[in-house]
């Protein structure tokens, strides 16, 4: 079983588990607001039983945030 969503993505960027928090993160995207710039990219999240997908809707490239559930989850331990 798949699902697939319609999204406006706003921004991509890697984090350690030390900066894996929402104020990192809303910290990261001011600096960013900032320097280069935030626009919404529409983007298609494909979502099965082994992965999550992020595919670019305009040229159907898949982004390189590729992760799988046990990847999901061991950050998540790692926030805790």
């Amino acid at each position: 079983m798949s699902v697939t969503y319609e999204l406006d993505h706003l921004a991509s960027f890697g984090v350690t588990a030390k900066q894996a928090t929402a104020v990192s993160a809303l910290e990261k995207l001011k600096l960013m607001e900032t320097t280069t710039g935030v626009w919404a990219m529409k983007v298609f999240l494909h979502i099965d039983r082994r992965q999550v997908v992020v595919v670019d809707k305009a040229s159907q490239k898949v982004s390189n945030g590729v992760l799988s559930f046990r990847q999901i989850l061991f950050a998540e331990s790692q926030i805790a």
